[in-house]
């Protein structure tokens, strides 16, 4: 029996996609890919497919390689063999994985709520196996920041919480959706880490830490432990986090203005 799956697979140019797929000869382990779903289908099938399963498939249409070559490439001479090698990794993160982005982005919001199974899909694998199969978490995560300062050098490191379990990202696979907000896989989960750019992760799948010298200790306390600290959950180790609450004050005081004539000035006292 034939059924129709979403695929979560990496494309050669343009980083992880969603694809449409029919699958069959299934067993208690995996199922066999038939053929992708293209959006002809659905126009000489309209029965075969239920609603929900056309709108996913004309979505997805919209960043088909076609698409995008007929959408982003200007030199018509060009075949979409040829336009793809000239391809920059500066223009596919500018303008065509933003693009891809935004259509992946309203998919997610159907999946969500829909009874599609999802499964991870390797470049070139004729199986999907049911233990690579993803379900979308509807709690969103949040990236929590781990600061370690000691007599050498202050390293830090990120954690993702989300269902009341937090995990490190280290050695594992990134399988990235959306940039920001991340949308991520994790531990058979699609999750949205909120407030965070899925760049940021990034460092932390190959590197257990960030390490930074005790020289410029001083520059990335002003800069980037404070701006991490007002905007994050952050964890820190061998020095201490205040948070100080100020008296704040309105005030208006009379003074000469510039001709010398009296003038009440408001004034805000922060402590």
């Amino acid at each position: 029996m034939e059924k129709f799956v979403i695929g979560i697979r990496e494309h050669p140019l343009f980083g992880y996609l969603i694809v449409p797929l029919i699958v069959g000869d299934c067993n208690e382990e995996y199922c066999r890919i038939i053929r992708n779903v293209v959006f002809q289908d659905i126009i000489d099938e309209p029965d075969a497919y239920t609603p929900i399963q056309k709108e996913v498939v004309s979505i997805i249409d919209n960043y088909s390689d076609d698409k995008i070559y007929a959408y982003f490439n200007r030199n018509k001479k060009l075949s979409i063999t040829e336009y793809f090698a000239t391809l920059t990794s500066e223009i596919i993160e500018e303008h065509i994985r933003p693009y891809i982005e935004r259509h992946i982005a309203h998919l997610l919001k159907i999946l969500k709520n829909s009874d599609l199974e999802i499964f991870y899909k390797p470049y070139r694998y004729e199986y999907i196996y049911y233990s690579d199969q993803i379900k979308i978490n509807e709690t969103p995560g949040k990236a929590i920041f781990n600061f370690e300062r000691n007599d050498d050098c202050l390293k830090y490191y990120l954690t993702v919480s989300f269902n009341n379990k937090e995990i490190s990202i280290y050695k594992k696979k990134p399988i990235i959706l959306l940039n920001n907000p991340a949308v991520i896989e994790l531990e058979h989960i699609l999750m949205t880490i909120e407030k965070i750019d899925a760049k940021k992760l990034i460092p932390f799948y190959k590197n257990p830490f960030v390490k930074v010298r005790k020289e410029l200790e001083l520059t990335y306390f002003k800069n980037f432990v404070l701006k991490t600290v007002r905007d994050y959950e952050v964890r820190a180790k061998g020095f201490e986090i205040v948070n100080l609450q100020s008296n704040k004050q309105a005030i208006l005081e009379i003074e000469n203005d510039w001709l010398g004539e009296f003038a009440i000035i408001p004034k805000f006292d922060y402590n």
